[in-house]
């Protein structure tokens, strides 16, 4: 068996056993590397050295941190999609997969199994975030109320947790997003109004 110990934060005083959730491979026609998340949203890439279906040696570094994910997936155009387990989750763009960067922390399987190397969370450096979808998970607690009083009831949900908390409020209906803006030919047919609220005076709309 080949063993490769894997860097760890430096907040973490006395070393302990880390988590894994999941793993993805990273495939292009040159080469190919494995990213595993750990429980606290840490990547890591992990490459091996092998000659046809032999595996020589491991080596692990520390590539870039984002929110705890319960699966990712490399996509073929650069992109990767981390499935937070908390919060929204991301699309990320690689920006680089780490060869330059020589002040990463690494470790290789070459060392005893007990050696312990350190590293400090940073910035996102190899990835970066293009775009969230929202989620709710995970939900505390829930309240159903027509608080804004426009007669239809809002639900008011606590989702999250830690510093990925949130109060979310979610209300019947359904948003729009502008693709296209174009004059209108001819003359309309009909144009109405609308109110933002069923209690206000006046149309917005």
């Amino acid at each position: 068996d080949i063993k490769c110990p894997i860097p760890q934060r430096y907040e973490a005083l006395k070393p302990h056993k880390l988590f894994l959730l999941c793993s993805h491979t990273h495939r292009t026609k040159e080469m190919f590397f494995f990213i595993l998340p750990s429980e606290l949203g840490d990547l890591y890439k992990t490459t091996l050295k092998y000659t046809e279906e032999t595996v020589h040696g491991i080596s692990v570094q520390y590539f870039d941190t984002v929110p705890p994910t319960n699966s990712l997936c490399v996509l073929k155009n650069g992109f990767l999609f981390a499935a937070s387990e908390f919060g929204n989750h991301g699309l990320y763009k690689f920006k680089g997969i780490g060869d330059d960067d020589e002040k990463a922390a690494r470790t290789f399987s070459t060392m005893p199994p007990d050696t312990l190397v350190y590293f400090n969370p940073r910035k996102l450096r190899n990835l970066i975030l293009t775009d969230e979808i929202y989620s709710a998970s995970l939900i505390s607690q829930i309240k159903i109320e027509d608080l804004l009083g426009n007669g239809e009831p809002q639900i008011y949900a606590l989702c999250g947790r830690a510093e990925r908390s949130a109060l979310r409020v979610f209300r019947h209906g359904l948003s729009v997003s502008e693709w296209a803006n174009s004059p209108m030919p001819g003359k309309p047919l009909g144009v109405w109004t609308l109110k933002k609220n069923l209690s206000d005076q006046y149309d917005s709309y």
